[in-house]
């Protein structure tokens, strides 16, 4: 745990230690709950059980009720997430869940702090959960923002958890099978779009931001006046015309002379229909908009696109001088670079590793397990496939190229000895 500088406040509730400060991180509590009570079973020293207790004790006054539901929120005071706003998580959520789970095998009384849990993963986002239903299945978000992420491994991992606590949670009355039929329809339906094979690699989710461009081609006294991105069947999201403190919204940039620089946040879910600007402004003569988006290579240490580069998408000529607007599409391409793949941020040690492809890989193969579905066992192999060619990038040798967490074997042999050990 010292990984995660974890420390205890006065009551020994756990907390994350950053500088000077001591924060509740909530994972961290599920994280400690399921590891007690796991050496409990594992060595039947009472005072491990006696500890989750304790923790749990500590943590459940943490907690928040909302909407029927027990749930832990972050926000950005806390200084845990980039993500702007207050918000729970589905991912901390599922943790919890399963070291509940655990715990209400030796204290029954613990089963409606696990009803409570999973109701928080049935709220739907609009209404302040994490939930989000498509025609062709359900999602729940790790971090619920809007535009929806649909990050992969946070997705995936819950669902992983839930199939894993399957038992438990019929013990404690909870019904868990369409959650878990409508997740593994939508991730069935979705994997294909986190497909980075240009870089050997998975994308960490499908929204992302970038930056647009438009050239005016003279003095025309071009002014921008409102602009938006659109995301079919996801919404019309508005951008500031002044500065903003997260790349995570849409604004305008810079302003100078014949250049408007935008940034944007935009989203592979709707593939293959593009995302779409809208853009209205005033001009005091015919001119003609010159309109690029941003471009660049992956690295392995970056967490978003670095711009690098510009690509044309359209030229737009307007004829009357005073109040226009343009609809443009956005075209995608063959990278689609501002829906990052997973990069190589987590250090241990003098190694930086991914901490996430191989968690794609591992959830793939437990769903495959779990549900048959040979997509997902074509996914694990065709990821593992990538992680096992990353010595042909050409990454310093700081990169490691294998996971962090040891195997009882090699990581290939590992996944390939649970997709065959289908349930």
């Amino acid at each position: 745990m010292n990984y995660y500088n974890l420390c205890f406040d006065a009551q020994g509730c756990p907390m994350k230690q950053l500088g000077t400060r001591q924060v509740f991180h909530p994972i961290l509590a599920a994280y400690l709950i399921f590891d007690l009570v796991r050496a409990y079973e594992g060595c039947g020293n009472p005072e491990a059980l006696r500890a989750a207790e304790a923790v749990a004790l500590q943590t459940l006054k943490r907690g928040t009720e909302f909407q029927d539901a027990l749930v832990f929120y972050y926000s950005e005071e806390d200084g845990l997430s980039s993500v702007p706003g207050r918000f729970y998580s589905a991912l901390t959520q599922s943790w919890f869940v399963r070291a509940f789970c655990r715990l209400s095998r030796h204290n029954p009384a613990h089963a409606q702090i696990v009803r409570l849990l999973f109701r928080s993963l049935m709220i739907p986002k609009s209404e302040g959960g994490v939930l989000v239903r498509k025609s062709f299945g359900w999602i729940v978000e790790e971090y619920p923002h809007e535009p929806t992420f649909y990050t992969l491994n946070g997705w995936l991992t819950v669902v992983r958890w839930i199939i894993e606590s399957v038992d438990d949670l019929k013990r404690c009355d909870v019904a868990v099978g369409e959650f878990l039929d409508r997740n593994i329809d939508a991730a069935a339906t979705m994997l294909p779009l986190y497909d980075a094979e240009f870089c050997l690699n998975s994308r960490y989710q499908l929204t992302g931001f970038t930056r647009l461009q438009v050239i005016v081609d003279r003095e025309a006294g071009f002014q921008a006046e409102s602009f938006a991105i659109e995301i079919p069947d996801e919404g019309y999201f508005p951008g500031s015309l002044e500065p903003q403190d997260s790349r995570w919204k849409n604004y305008l940039e810079r302003a100078e002379g014949r250049l408007h620089q935008f940034n944007v946040v935009m989203s592979l879910i709707s593939a293959p229909q593009p995302n779409l600007l809208h853009l209205s402004f005033t001009c005091t003569a015919p001119c003609t908009l010159r309109l690029r988006v941003a471009q660049g290579n992956y690295r392995p240490d970056s967490t978003g696109m670095p711009t690098e580069r510009w690509n044309d998408f359209a030229r737009i000529a307007t004829s009357t001088p005073g109040a226009n607007t343009i609809h443009c599409q956005i075209p995608f391409d063959a990278q689609n670079m501002f829906a990052y793949p997973t990069n190589f941020k987590k250090k241990i040690g003098d190694r930086f590793f991914n901490g996430y492809h191989f968690v794609h890989i591992i959830d793939c193969a437990e769903i495959f397990r779990f549900s048959g579905r040979t997509i997902f066992r074509d996914y694990a192999l065709r990821f593992l496939g990538y992680q096992e060619r990353w010595s042909e990038l050409g990454f310093s040798d700081v990169y490691a190229l294998t996971p962090h967490l040891d195997y009882p074997v090699g990581f290939s042999q590992f996944v390939t000895a649970m997709l065959n050990e289908k349930e």
